[in-house]
């Protein structure tokens, strides 16, 4: 595969360095230049790439300065001592580095990514929105004792010739605004309409949605809904991707979490309805950036829902909710939906509103997540989740 590609730069005109950037062990590729990615055993990865390619430069194209998070996990880190060790190891070997991440900055919206380790046995796991990665610059793009550290050990290789190194940088400028109160609330059940539609006998998944001109959508949630009649029983939900709650005329009464993907919930008409309504809230958390997932990796309902064992063709309306900046603008005028907090015991999911009037210039800032686990900042608006 490696090869392939290296021919077809070739062949469509490229005619720069092409160079491989190895992380799981060193293979020869003939005439390619090989690099390798690590955070330790200095001796091992450098003189396993010696010995594959003799006589040509060494690099590091990945020294893992630290390491990102996913959901769930404790933040993680590398100390300085670590660091500075490794490093000078690596340059007494003569080799030049690349530091990934020197910052790691902020995945912002719905692009946190995940990893897939089916492979080797491991779950599906999403990245949180930091990725701050313990890098030398912080995830606020400041600098960091690491940083400093580092600086310092880089000055001691310079030689005569080098140009003086660039002054350091200033910390970003931020502030800590005051608490936003979230004064009014909105059903989902409601809000859910504003978007467009998607009409199938059967769940479809979030790729074969009627939008973005054919292609699908791409992140955020769907919003699945359809009406039942007459005695129900269990209803099963399969092949969710990622989590999902599973609601009855807009009272949630299962959450799917995550890598659960199938639940059995048992429905019944309440007393003098003759239909109610029931409807699958699923959230793609991160698509895979790394792994072998088993699957194309569809989201949303991937596999199918069905009543007593029995799949039953039904009208279901799919809404994709990617909340769009358009979208919000939307939903947030529907003065109609909009109630005031606190939120009622046992409804959701809701969409909670606040404001935040700002006198001065907008500066940069962090949000709180104590109130929630789950939550994203995407253009001019924050969301979170909030389990009750």
């Amino acid at each position: 595969y490696v090869a392939y590609v290296a021919a077809a730069y070739r062949r469509h005109g490229v005619t720069e360095l092409i160079f491989t950037s190895d992380g799981d062990g060193v293979k020869p590729f003939g005439s390619l230049l090989q690099t390798v990615n690590f955070q330790r055993n200095v001796s091992k990865n450098i003189g396993a790439l010696r010995r594959v390619q003799p006589n040509r430069p060494l690099m590091v194209t990945e020294y893992w300065s630290g390491w990102f998070d996913h959901w769930t996990e404790h933040h993680h880190g590398l100390s300085i001592k670590n660091i500075i060790r490794t490093v000078t190891e690596i340059l007494d070997e003569g080799s030049s580095i690349n530091f990934y991440m020197f910052h790691g900055g902020t995945n912002f919206g719905f692009w946190n990514g995940a990893n897939d380790g089916r492979k080797h046995e491991r779950p599906y796991a999403p990245t949180i929105t930091s990725y701050d990665y313990d890098a030398p610059i912080s995830e606020a793009g400041d600098v960091t004792e690491k940083y400093r550290r580092l600086r310092e050990l880089l000055r001691r290789y310079r030689d005569s010739s080098s140009p003086p190194l660039p002054p350091v940088p200033p910390a970003t400028a931020k502030v800590a605004y005051a608490s936003v109160e979230l004064k009014s609330y909105a059903e989902l059940v409601h809000l859910a309409q504003f978007s467009p539609v998607t009409v199938s006998q059967r769940p479809l998944p979030m790729e074969q949605l009627s939008v973005n001109d054919g292609a699908g959508q791409a992140f955020g949630f769907a919003f699945y809904t359809t009406r039942l009649s007459g005695p129900v029983g269990t209803v099963s939900v399969r092949g969710v991707r990622d989590r999902g709650i599973v609601l009855v005329d807009g009272r949630p009464l299962k959450t799917i979490e995550l890598n659960e993907i199938a639940a059995d919930v048992e429905v019944g008409l309440s007393e003098g309805k003759s239909e109610i309504q029931l409807a699958v809230l699923v959230e793609n958390c991160g698509r895979v950036n790394f792994g072998q997932p088993p699957w194309f990796e569809s989201k949303g309902i991937t596999k199918s829902v069905s009543f007593d064992g029995v799949e039953k063709n039904a009208v279901w309306n799919t809404f994709p909710l990617d909340f769009s900046s358009e979208y919000v603008k939307t939903i947030v005028g529907k003065e109609q939906f909009w109630k005031a907090t606190p939120v009622p015991a046992g409804l959701g999911p809701v969409v909670l509103k606040g404001e935040l009037e700002l006198a001065m210039k907008p500066l940069d800032t962090f949000v709180s997540m104590e109130v929630s686990q789950l939550g994203f900042v995407k253009g001019d608006f924050t969301l979170f989740f909030v389990s009750q």
